[in-house]
């Protein structure tokens, strides 16, 4: 959402550079206590594409700062976040996307990277289709076709386009920086020799009765391939891994990878 509002809108470039603090941004709140927002590992001047393939939180947070919460807002809601995709299964939630009046100081800056909101798996694989499908939100759907019990067709499922989320170049330009996640940054266990996939990993803490529980993760990781012309979006997530590694490239980006090569393979 924050690549694709910077890009649609032409705030940043991708070859633009941005200090990324050596690790921890010191972000002042009026009237509170300095808030710290913390990246992974410690870079310096990494540009804006490397951000987004290194997974830098804290260029993502001054990214947001240039796109400006409407902008950013819009982006997320026009993604699908906060919003039933009315998918044929009983009991599906639309997740949580604050508007911009009932932000705080820090809401625009962390949900630049993944915090503050709250968004369904089949959301967060519609968002992705739509990357794929140059900027175009379509509508999941769980079956293909309906067959009777003599294998008469009783109905089809159709492609429902939503609406336009970005423009064409927007999408390929977002799908280029997906691609150099997993060719040079935190995606690199899914590369497979010969195939374009295009994906990003998440590492977020939960959120457990009220606030952000330390040593409690979600992993996941979500791409799409043949990148050039894409058939199909995967989505794998991990709740709480435990180990020494519980970020998504180490725990999800493995069992992307094989389950991609099961499927190339068939």
């Amino acid at each position: 959402v924050t690549a694709s509002a910077a890009l649609e809108h032409n705030l940043i470039k991708p070859e633009q550079k941005f200090f990324a603090e050596n690790g921890i941004y010191i972000v002042e709140v009026p009237g509170d206590k300095p808030r710290p927002i913390r990246d992974t590992h410690e870079y310096g001047w990494i540009t804006f594409q490397q951000a987004m393939e290194l997974s830098s939180n804290i260029v993502m947070a001054k990214a947001s700062d240039i796109i400006g919460s409407e902008r950013f807002y819009t982006m997320a809601r026009n993604f699908g976040f906060g919003i039933t995709t009315n998918i044929e299964y009983p009991g599906e939630r639309q997740g949580t996307l604050k508007k911009p009046n009932q932000w705080s100081r820090l809401t625009l800056n962390t949900m630049a990277y993944g915090y503050e909101v709250q968004a369904t798996p089949i959301q967060i694989a519609a968002a992705y289709c739509a990357v794929a499908n140059n900027g175009v939100l379509v509508k999941p759907t769980l079956f293909k076709q309906e067959l009777s019990a003599v294998d008469e067709t009783l109905r089809v499922s159709h492609t429902e386009e939503i609406r336009k989320v970005t423009s064409v170049e927007t999408a390929r330009q977002l799908t280029f920086f997906l691609e150099g996640v997993v060719e040079r940054g935190t995606g690199k266990p899914t590369r497979i020799p010969g195939i374009q996939i295009a994906g990003k990993t998440g590492t977020a803490r939960k959120f457990v009765d009220g606030h952000y529980e330390a040593g409690s993760h979600t992993a996941s990781f979500v791409g799409f391939f043949p990148a050039d012309d894409p058939r199909l979006v995967c989505l794998v997530m991990m709740d709480n891994p435990r180990g020494v590694e519980y970020s998504g490239g180490t725990t999800c980006a493995p069992v992307f990878r094989s389950i991609a090569q099961q499927i190339i393979n068939t």
